[in-house]
């Protein structure tokens, strides 16, 4: 038994689940060890066998709430939510004090659309335990979620302090969201940073030779649990597919679902060598990598929902790079560069970075240009919009909408009579707390319009009866702001001192839009209402987006292939010359 923990603790979950298995052939009615195994069948990705090994331990011992707890994740896997909940409430009338449990049981209810019983639950877990950082993160995701921003500015503050602080483990992606500080960021990056590389402490570093090579062709690695219908690989498929193989040997290591979309096999055909990962452990996959002779590691996730940045924390590249899934710094030494481009992270920015910079030419961030667009886009009723009237919307998601910025917004349907604002479908109860706040203001209702979700050819179509795209802040639009930009729409920014606000306005600068980013939020509105009241330069405004957009390189997969390929050229000769790495500005023309 101990032999099968130690090796679930290290990460060889195959490895563990023979052991549970050996016991268990010796010792059937061992309720631990039966939750145990489904806990790493779950993590394995066989959600039935977890289910089927959980069930047996809670059968075994009903009061086993460890047990009980593993069977909800595992029912939650199965998309059984009703099940889940149930054994999870189940799991704290056992054990009330699981603090754990109650946080599982909230993401459960929230995923149920129960908002109100999710935030009692996390609000339980967090009495329970004050600087428990995933109930704390939950719990403030849930208020953006739903609009709820009247205690939001305090969860908030304590998450801003639990991040600076060593008590807690708060993701910085989460954080991306709630400041407009870089020193907030600096903190909690070099803080999980420091974790990720606590995790793997005990586990076995990869066996590698990272002398000098004298194949012809660089070999370069790149890591998503993202290789799927996913804005990451909307973006960059095309990348991929424009690689100079007679100068790169390019293999994809994916860790996420095959979801069989046409993108999924777009994507498995534009690598060299593509490798399913799921199932393997973090120390199996790192050493395939080394194995590999993978010269160049970019990682494409950060700090992002599903990443494995563990992975990177074994070092199984010489050079390992961030690039495009998480728009801030790093903070571990595990990551040699960041890639970037000279807007989104300007000179005086540079300091809140602790890993160096490749600084690309134009925008850092890659495009598709065969992203298809639907040819029939309908007429505006078709999507509950008034056939007259000006057309702001964003399909931002929701928990990038901040109460300042809806505030920005209302006072824009205010000023521009017959003006409506167009957002996603978010959940029922986001919806009528949106309408209750435009209501207090005298505005209408029906001015708001919700947009269901469709296939993205659609979606872009239909994209082309809005006027303009509103982005938010502190985290802006990136894949939207490309979307809306493809599809012909203006887009308007106020860019902060973050990446993650800085984004669209990366993109306007590419394209030579530059009157379209805001030197303030007042700046910002005046520029929308400006656009309202003036259908002339409207509609000169958005030919030169069309204009801009197909001149430029910014939809080009190839633009974006050759701008990497420099930055990996640039990287290994550092390398080859036996420098460190340092800072690489690429952005500007040799002279």
């Amino acid at each position: 038994m101990r032999q099968a923990v130690a090796r679930h603790l290290a990460g060889d979950l195959p490895g563990a689940v023979e052991a549970y298995r050996t016991y268990l052939a010796v010792a059937p009615d061992h309720a631990p060890t039966w939750s145990n195994l489904g806990l790493a069948l779950k993590l394995l990705g066989d959600v039935d066998g977890a289910v089927d090994a959980c069930r047996r331990a809670v059968a075994l011992d009903g009061r086993n709430a460890n047990a009980l707890n593993n069977l909800g994740l595992a029912l939650v896997d199965a998309h059984r939510l009703a099940e889940a909940i149930d054994v999870y409430r189940r799991a704290v009338a056992v054990a009330p004090e699981f603090h754990e449990c109650w946080t599982n049981l909230g993401l459960a209810l929230a995923a149920a659309a129960e908002p109100a019983a999710a935030t009692t639950a996390f609000r339980r877990a967090l009495e329970l335990a004050p600087t428990y950082a995933p109930a704390l993160i939950h719990l403030v995701h849930q208020a953006q979620q739903h609009f709820a921003w009247t205690d939001l500015d305090n969860l908030v503050e304590r998450m801003r302090a639990l991040a600076r602080s060593d008590a807690g483990e708060v993701n910085p992606f989460v954080m991306l969201a709630l400041t407009e500080d870089p020193e907030d960021l600096v903190a909690v990056t070099r803080n999980f940073g420091h974790r990720v590389v606590q995790s793997v402490a005990a586990l076995p570093r990869p066996h590698r030779h990272f002398g000098d090579r004298t194949r012809e062709r660089l070999r370069i690695g790149y890591l998503s649990a993202n290789f799927h219908n996913h804005a990451v690989a909307q973006l960059a498929v095309e990348l991929f597919e424009r690689h100079d193989r007679s100068r790169f040997e390019i293999t994809g290591y994916s860790f996420g679902p095959d979801d069989g979309s046409p993108i999924r096999h777009r994507l498995e055909r534009a690598f060299e060598n593509f490798v399913d990962v799921r199932s393997e452990s973090l120390v199996r996959t790192a050493q395939r990598i080394a194995d590999d002779g993978i010269d160049i590691l970019v990682d494409l996730m950060g700090y992002t929902q599903g990443a494995r940045t563990g992975i990177l924390a074994l070092r199984p590249a010489p050079i390992q790079v961030a690039y495009l899934g998480y728009p801030g710094p790093m903070g571990a030494a595990f990551i040699d560069y960041s890639l970037v481009d000279r807007f989104t992270v300007p000179p005086d920015l540079e300091r809140f970075f602790d890993e160096p910079l490749v600084v690309l030419p134009g925008s850092y961030q890659p495009n598709d240009s065969r992203r298809e667009i639907a040819a029939e886009t309908g007429q505006r009723h078709d999507h509950g919009l008034p056939e007259k009237g000006f057309v702001f919307c964003c399909f931002n998601q929701a928990f990038k909408i901040t109460a300042d910025v809806f505030g920005w917004w209302i006072g824009l349907l205010l000023d521009v009579p017959d003006s409506v604002l167009w957002l996603l479908a978010f959940n029922q109860d986001a919806r009528a707390r949106l309408r209750e706040e435009v209501a207090a203001c005298g505005i209408a209702p029906h001015r708001l319009v919700f947009a269901e979700k469709l296939p993205l050819a659609e979606h872009l179509a239909r994209l082309r009866h809005a006027d303009i795209f509103l982005d938010t802040w502190p985290y802006g639009a990136h894949t939207t702001a490309s979307d809306a930009l493809w599809a012909g729409v203006p887009v308007l920014t106020w860019p902060g001192r973050t990446f993650a606000s800085r984004v669209a306005g990366s993109l306007l600068r590419d394209l030579g839009l530059d009157e379209l980013i805001a030197a303030s939020p007042d700046a910002y509105v005046e520029k929308a209402r400006h656009l309202a009241a003036d259908a002339t330069a409207m509609a000169a405004l958005k030919a030169r987006v069309r204009q801009a957009r197909d001149a430029g390189d910014l939809f080009s997969g190839e633009a974006a292939a050759r701008k990497l390929e420099a930055a990996f050229l640039a990287m290994w000769k550092r390398r080859a010359d036996g420098l460190p790495p340092a800072t690489i500005d690429l952005s500007q023309p040799k002279v």
